[in-house]
């Protein structure tokens, strides 16, 4: 924890508005999200994990915002393809959203 927590200071995180957690290992995620938290509790924790099976750990941490890689990648590339096919922007957003929403409920939902 102390390499972790001499890192975050030296990276600024005492006065940062956010943090991007990408770890490939979940423990660390959260030992990071943690230690990033307590010296700033309002920094804003964006996360990525390899898949969604510790997803509920990490937003326990203090992540609001969590994308497992397979649901980001999968839902980008659906995305690019119904742009692709004619649909605008804004409506392939909504239509991810509505999907992503619907595979996990769990998962946060990244703000307009």
């Amino acid at each position: 924890m102390r390499v972790c927590n001499r890192a975050l200071k030296a990276a600024g995180v005492d006065r940062a508005a956010a943090i991007i957690v990408l770890v490939n290992n979940w423990h660390r995620s959260v030992r990071i999200i943690r230690e990033a938290k307590r010296l700033n509790p309002a920094i804003h924790v964006i996360a990525s994990l390899r898949d969604d099976a510790h997803l509920g750990e990490l937003a326990q941490a203090g992540a609001a915002h969590v994308f497992p890689e397979n649901y980001a990648a999968g839902l980008g590339l659906g995305a690019q393809a119904l742009m692709t096919l004619g649909m605008s922007a804004d409506d392939a957003t909504d239509r991810i959203r509505a999907m992503r929403a619907q595979l996990s409920p769990d998962l946060q939902i990244v703000p307009r």
